[in-house]
């Protein structure tokens, strides 16, 4: 177990943790380390963890600066799920008081305001967010309730706020707290550290005769420092962090092999993370999903495929004509139509049976730029305004113009007017047949 005690007092968040790690062999329980960190800086945060120390750590080394509240809970229940199943049935663990158990303190400042963030597994590490007032106390964890009470008599006799925190810790050491005292003070700008030890009302069983580095539980779990081995066999295990030097490496008879030279060879694989910038990758199937909905890239060319496994658009690279080609495909798969730039030809075609090029935007309509050729009949379906186009333009327009006038020009026809005389009958009735005469 273990203990957090922080005080938020004229805009600084205080934060002492202790540094004891023990175990239990039987009845006895040992002091195994006292200068373990269990409060660390993560970014700009704090995180203390208490409980089961192989889960502590496994948190501790998932967490990053860039994880969200959100991010830090999931880790928390994966790696409290996974200990939890692989040993809630084991008998020195089914003797603890309290189950197998681990909780999170994480202080912070958001936009300014300082926040203290619960999580513990009774809960299902639901976030548990307080927001402390200046000269407001708090604790969390191993003997929490009997602290607080302590500390705060000690203040208000006087007593000056580190040594007040000491004095409070020695009154309530025992075999699960105690050892170095390890204290932060945390600002909007800056995070300073401190180191005290705690003194213990009495003398405690060493686990193994001596504190060390070493950390080792009689299920024969063991936490080292550092291990040099001649030798070795290590029949399952998870590398974080750190290298491996000067070796070789060979699963599945061949499949995935690195020579020390670090040439790699994989018959198969599958990425889940960032490929480093610079790599290259060559002849391989690259895509997004296995079926369905996806695109995939290889040595044909780039595909896309709607949710049917149907390929929509391709990229070919088995002709120039089909590397400088996008071919469009119809649900169907029947051929929709292509962009184009063949081979050499300088120019760029857009090809199918049925192009329609539209834009829902009246005021911004589609544009033409420069000569414009049309090899084929037009049809206008709508009003056309703007155009100007030259009599000259319009191939054989000028010649039907000029017929039409040389026509009108050497035109004439009669025309027959009845007798009348404007129903007057003192007029002269007159009519008859007249003939027109052209211009001059």
């Amino acid at each position: 177990m273990s203990l957090c005690v922080s005080a938020f007092i004229d805009n600084n968040i205080y934060v002492w943790s202790d540094g004891r790690i023990c175990t239990k062999s039987g009845e006895m329980d040992f002091v195994v380390k006292d200068d373990y960190s269990k409060a660390r800086v993560i970014g700009k945060r704090i995180v203390f963890l208490s409980g089961m120390l192989d889960i502590a750590e496994s948190v501790f080394r998932k967490l990053s600066a860039q994880n969200s509240i959100e991010e830090i809970q999931q880790v928390a229940r994966e790696c409290y799920t996974k200990f939890k199943a692989a040993n809630e049935n084991k008998p020195a663990y089914q003797a603890l008081e309290h189950g197998i158990e681990l909780g999170i303190l994480i202080l912070e400042f958001e936009d300014g305001v300082p926040r203290y963030v619960q999580m513990v597994y009774s809960t299902d590490f639901e976030i548990d967010v307080t927001v402390p007032s200046n000269l407001e106390f708090f604790s969390f964890g191993a003997h929490s309730k009997e602290v607080l009470p302590i500390l705060v008599a000690k203040v208000n006799a006087g007593v000056e706020l580190s040594s007040a925190v000491e004095e409070s810790y020695t009154e309530v050491a025992d075999i699960h707290v105690g050892g170095r005292l390890q204290g932060s003070r945390m600002s909007t700008d800056n995070i300073a550290h401190s180191t005290a030890w705690i003194r213990d009302k009495q003398a405690y069983p060493i686990w193994k005769g001596r504190s060390s580095p070493f950390l080792a539980d009689h299920f024969g779990n063991a936490t080292m420092n550092k291990l040099t081995a001649n030798t070795a066999q290590i029949n399952s295990s998870d590398f974080n962090n750190g290298s491996i030097v000067g070796s070789s490496i060979n699963v599945g008879n061949g499949q995935f092999t690195v020579d020390t030279d670090g040439n790699m060879y994989a018959g198969k694989g599958t990425f889940r993370g960032d490929i480093t910038t610079g790599s290259t990758i060559t002849g391989a199937l690259i895509r997004t999903a296995a079926s369905g909905r996806r695109m995939e890239v290889d040595a044909q060319g780039l595909r896309t495929y709607d949710a049917n496994s149907t390929n929509r658009i391709r990229i070919n690279t088995g002709s120039d004509n089909g590397v400088s080609a996008i071919t469009f495909f119809g649900t169907g798969g029947s051929t929709a139509g292509e962009i184009n730039s063949y081979q050499n030809s300088g120019g760029l075609s857009i090809i199918s049976s049925d192009v329609f090029i539209g834009s829902n935007n009246t005021a911004n309509p589609i544009r033409l730029q420069g000569a414009v050729t049309i090899d084929g009949n037009v049809e206008f379906r709508r009003e056309v305004t703007g155009l100007n186009v030259g009599i000259g333009s319009v191939t054989g327009l000028q010649t039907q113009l000029d017929a039409i006038w040389a026509k009108l020009n050497n035109h004439t026809h009669d025309i027959t007017l009845p007798t009348h005389n404007h129903g007057n009958s003192a007029n002269q009735n007159w009519g008859g047949t007249f003939t027109t005469s052209r211009s001059a």
